[in-house]
């Protein structure tokens, strides 16, 4: 089934993602350029239960929450997505920019609680560019920002 947040989506650089870090008293968010992709998996958290043929209901099973992010190499190495290596109690943005200027139902959600592991290289050519990739997991996808007051985010200075 497809998401509905995507409706009226007609290329991917409508969809701009940014990576935030709490400071202590606002978000600081970094657009990610030179995009490559960005895989949320959104999996099913409920499982039919049945006794014998008869269907009782949905039960609550656990289900891993991740994303994946790639970007085109940057120019400094250090930069980019590499400056988010192990880091946790993140906020990823999502934001619909449509390209045409119209407004959209729900312009923004924001995956919680990101934690990210090590980025990883393609493999390197001879010529050319190549991209890295960073993977992690997430709590929750929710519509508007986080206060900075839950369990969960780290402070950044």
């Amino acid at each position: 089934m497809a998401d509905d947040f995507y409706n009226g989506v007609r290329y991917g650089d409508e969809i701009e993602i940014s990576i935030g870090k709490y400071n202590g008293t606002a978000w600081e968010y970094e657009l990610i350029t030179h995009r490559e992709g960005f895989s949320p998996d959104i999996p099913e958290d409920t499982e039919a239960v049945y006794d014998g043929l008869e269907y009782k209901g949905d039960k609550k099973i656990r289900a891993e929450k991740t994303l994946t992010l790639t970007q085109a190499m940057p120019a400094d190495y250090g930069s980019g997505l590499f400056a988010y290596e192990d880091l946790a109690g993140l906020v990823i943005k999502e934001e619909i920019v449509p390209q045409d200027g119209s407004t959209v139902e729900v312009p923004a959600r924001y995956y919680t609680n990101v934690n990210l592991r090590k980025v990883s290289a393609d493999e390197v050519p001879n010529e050319g560019g190549f991209n890295i990739t960073i993977s992690g997991r997430y709590d929750s996808i929710v519509k508007d920002e986080p206060a900075g007051t839950e369990s969960w985010v780290k402070t950044y200075t």
